[in-house]
């Protein structure tokens, strides 16, 4: 029997399911329901962003013809766009980070603490920021996260190297021609200027 199956039906069902109310469910039932249905989409939402991952790497958004994997994921999961590229930032991480993926998908992790720590991990340090992530709040791993990026010199090569790859990565120049004739040109540019010492 699944975890889930073990908590009461009323409190997983939609409202006007049979069954007690939630208000008269035990509140011992009540909190293992929110804790377990908590892992459950952290599972889910691993699952979403490693697809994401995917679809970016196949450049599937481009075949209908949107800007981005961020503007295709704001128009069809109806996010911000500002998630969207966060979500896709975050997808784009895990690829090259296994032991974080895997704890993830096995809901050892919230989204909020891989959300933070892929700003800063690399294959170097993975499994320190992993261990930490795992024993402390998802605001004490934003919090070290922040004060460790403080703390890194301007021209810090692990994680400058890991994001200047990320960003060539992403690069890409296309063209074709349009049914009049015209010229169409898409690319996805590095930024004017790459940070120096």
């Amino acid at each position: 029997m699944s975890a889930v199956a073990a908590a009461p039906a009323t409190v997983l069902d939609p409202p006007g399911a049979q069954g007690s109310p939630p208000h008269e469910v035990p509140l011992e039932q009540l909190e293992r329901a929110i804790t377990e249905l908590s892992g459950h989409l952290n599972a889910a939402t691993a699952r979403w962003l490693l697809l994401i991952g995917e679809y970016d790497r196949r450049r599937g958004w481009f075949q209908e013809g949107i800007l981005s994997c961020a503007h295709w994921l704001m128009w069809k999961c109806s996010v911000s766009l500002q998630t969207a590229r966060e979500h896709v930032r975050v997808a784009g991480a895990l690829e090259g980070l296994p032991a974080i993926t895997a704890a993830f998908v096995a809901a050892e992790l919230s989204y909020s603490k891989v959300r933070a720590i892929t700003r800063i991990a690399t294959p170097a340090n993975e499994d320190e920021l992993l261990n930490m992530a795992r024993y402390s709040t998802a605001s004490q791993t934003d919090k070290f996260v922040r004060l460790y990026r403080g703390m890194l010199d301007d021209c810090d090569l692990d994680v400058e190297a890991a994001e200047a790859t990320q960003r060539h990565n992403r690069r890409y120049l296309t063209h074709h021609f349009d049914l009049d004739g015209m010229l169409v040109i898409r690319a996805r540019l590095a930024p004017r200027r790459e940070r120096s010492c």
